[in-house]
């Protein structure tokens, strides 16, 4: 081995190591080393044991690396492995309380990324990482986590994998993702922004439910579902573009975004089903134009939407039942215009015929909403 070593501010010793190291080598200095870094060690199958006292950890270019010690430095603030292309796998890191930065750069680290990280975790980074799955709850509940950067290998992000990730302000999703798990990004409180990778046909339940500052998502166009809850609470989102392809909107899916003020349904032409609950409390949204190939608008699907001012249902020949109270306290609404072979409204059965005023779709105007009144042919009653 070829070792230098010089104090760093706090006293402890910064010690590098050039060319070759040894399982059976005793280390250069016995006691206190605050940073350990190995550089381009042939031969090195697995390093001796780890210093008493080591803050920060740096393996670089180790390319006949295969294994690392079962058990971390316990006091490990810095982990950085680069360029260990024999690397296949780390021990757990969940036990490293204290680990805020873990740089991971072209080790080929193969299959699902991690299940636990250390919950104090403040930057993450998997670049040139060959991994295809972000675990489920891999990262939960890591309130500090800033910045990750994903492989580019990554095909799934886990059931609540950045689950309550409250600092998480962006995060790029890399090309060949096609599975974004329930409760995936739940939580996030600071994340602004989601352009979600082409290849997402699904977003699983409550997918970003609660991201409360995400102002803007770009959904993909080849999405088939939204899941129930999928972006509930998101009270930043203003508008959102529903792709051709959706055909099913969850129950909840945007309940109780309170900025959203334009959805164009009409521009999901496939969509069949809208979920009870769906646009639930969106104070902000003022005109909905519902598809042609809507079949089924579930209970309480528009429930206090206050600003809601134009409903256009006649477009949907395929229109076929309207939910309990699916309009209940909009009081701006004056009518839903409504196509001619709706079957049943609430609980009422209109017969496929012309549907007049809805008693179990929406309230009496005295109960402060408008009822859901429409024509055969489908212009709003005035």
């Amino acid at each position: 081995m070829h070792p230098s070593a010089k104090r760093d501010l706090g006293g402890a010793v910064r010690l590098l190591i050039r060319g070759g190291v040894d399982a059976d080598d005793a280390w250069p200095v016995p006691a206190r080393v605050g940073h350990l870094e190995l550089l381009g060690c042939p031969g090195m199958v697995a390093p001796p044991p780890w210093p008493q006292w080591l803050a920060r950890l740096a393996i670089l270019d180790c390319a006949d690396l295969v294994a690392l010690p079962f058990a971390w430095p316990p006091r490990l603030v810095h982990l950085e492995l680069a360029g260990c292309t024999a690397l296949r796998a780390l021990p757990a890191l969940s036990p490293l309380g204290s680990l805020r930065v873990l740089l991971l750069r072209d080790c080929p680290l193969s299959g699902v990324l991690f299940h636990r990280m250390p919950l104090g975790l403040v930057q993450a980074s998997f670049a040139g990482c060959t991994c295809t799955t972000v675990g489920c709850g891999a990262f939960e509940g890591c309130a500090s986590l800033k910045t990750v950067e994903l492989p580019e290998t990554l095909l799934a992000v886990g059931t609540c994998a950045f689950e309550g990730c409250s600092s998480l302000g962006a995060v790029r999703l890399p090309p060949g993702v096609t599975s974004i798990g329930a409760w995936a990004f739940a939580g996030c409180t600071a994340l602004a922004a989601i352009e979600l990778p082409a290849g997402v046909v699904a977003l699983g339940a409550a997918g970003f439910d609660g991201c409360t500052a995400l102002a803007s998502v770009r959904l993909p166009l080849a999405l088939v579902a939204i899941g129930a809850d999928c972006f509930a609470g998101c009270t930043s989102l203003s508008s959102v573009a529903l792709p051709p392809a959706l055909v099913t909107l969850g129950c909840r899916a945007f309940k109780s975004c309170t900025s959203l003020a334009s959805v164009n349904l009409s521009a999901a032409a496939a969509l069949d089903r809208l979920g009870s609950g769906a646009f639930e409390l969106c104070a902000a949204l003022e005109s909905v134009t519902a598809p042609a190939a809507l079949r089924h608008i579930g209970d309480s699907a528009f429930h206090g939407c206050t600003s809601l001012r134009v409903a256009d249902m006649s477009a949907s020949a395929a229109l076929a039942t309207i939910g309990r109270g699916a309009f209940d306290c909009c009081p701006a609404l004056a009518a839903v215009a409504l196509p001619g072979g709706l079957v049943e409204i609430g609980d009422r059965r209109t017969g496929g015929g012309t549907p007049g005023p809805a008693s179990g779709g929406a309230p009496s105007p005295s109960s402060e909403s408008t009822p859901c009144i429409g024509t055969a042919g489908g212009a709003a009653a005035p």
